[in-house]
């Protein structure tokens, strides 16, 4: 893979990071459950849920750098 579309694959992924914090923000504020895909399935998890999800993927990515 070349610099420039790794660059673009970094941009994009710090888009999703940025999106899913700030759906994470959203439904704490209107006190809503958020909409996941998981194993096959369409669930509901509560902000608190995401974000600890979040961060368990984010430290599965470091992990593997």
């Amino acid at each position: 893979m070349n610099e420039q579309n790794d660059g673009v694959s970094v941009d994009v992924a710090q888009g999703l990071h940025a999106g899913a914090i700030a759906s994470i923000a959203q439904a704490r504020r209107f006190g809503t459950n958020i909409a996941i895909w998981r194993d096959g399935k369409i669930v509901e998890i509560t902000p608190d849920e995401a974000e600890a999800l979040l961060k368990e993927r984010e430290a599965e990515k470091e992990g593997t750098c």
